[in-house]
């Protein structure tokens, strides 16, 4: 199996094309007669690469702290195999959740869980003094690393050996080498670029006038292809 943790780089994706015409289709360099459905994303393509069934654990809009809780909580229900194969997307460390698992704490995000003009303007308010006296940059950083410290410590229990990390934003991976942190013992980590800035790489990101979010874990044809064989051409070798 193939598991895959973190936020919209590795969630469940069931993205089309609102209407538009689909990318037209890209051969594969590993399996020239593969050819692209405009609703496959790089984890689909890696399912067909590896022969492997895919398990959805990601969420958008998580943060370091929610993959530890999606990691836990699929380990009190599941047992891992030697050959699974493990993916996490870790994404910024800013990101927080509201008491009901809303993604993000930010005072512009419209919540619609409220109804009441007041209660919106309550919980924009709460949020704006929570960051204003409560959170800090530090404050995030430290969970951030507690976070890839307890992953790293459940991955040296499991018999897993096909185990990658990726960044999702530059800005992690920047603050990583900046001040050093470097906590992953087990594992494959990709840390010279972001899932980010390796999506908007290609040259058929944006055709169509196709918009970021309308594309499969935000990744073009292209793109899902690619990081699809460079997680294969690592798993096989």
């Amino acid at each position: 199996m193939i598991y895959v943790f973190g936020d919209s780089y590795g969630a469940y994706s069931s993205y089309v094309f609102q209407g538009r015409d689909p990318v037209p289709g890209i051969d594969s360099t590993f399996q020239p007669d593969l050819k692209i459905k405009k609703t496959m994303s790089w984890i689909d393509y890696l399912s067909d690469l590896t022969g492997q069934s895919i398990g959805h654990l990601g969420t958008p809009g998580r943060g370091p702290l929610d993959l530890v809780e999606q990691l836990y909580k699929f380990l009190k229900l599941n047992d891992l195999n030697e050959g699974d194969i493990l993916i996490f997307c870790w994404s910024r460390k800013d990101r927080e959740m509201d008491k009901w698992g809303d993604p993000y704490l930010d005072p512009e995000f419209d919540n619609n869980r409220f109804s009441d003009e007041k209660d919106i303007q309550r919980y924009k308010q709460a949020v704006s003094l929570y960051y204003l006296y409560l959170n800090s940059e530090e404050q995030c950083l430290q969970m951030a690393n507690s976070s890839y410290l307890a992953v790293d410590g459940i991955l040296q229990l499991l018999p897993c050996k096909n185990v990658f990390h990726f960044y999702c934003f530059n800005s992690e991976i920047k603050e990583r080498n900046k001040h050093n942190l470097h906590f992953f013992k087990n594992g494959i980590i990709t840390d010279t670029w972001s899932l980010y800035n390796h999506a908007h790489s290609f040259d058929d990101y944006g055709e169509n006038g196709i918009h970021d979010m309308e594309y499969p874990n935000h990744y073009s044809p292209k793109g899902s292809i690619a990081l699809a064989e460079y997680i294969y051409e690592k798993v096989i070798n």
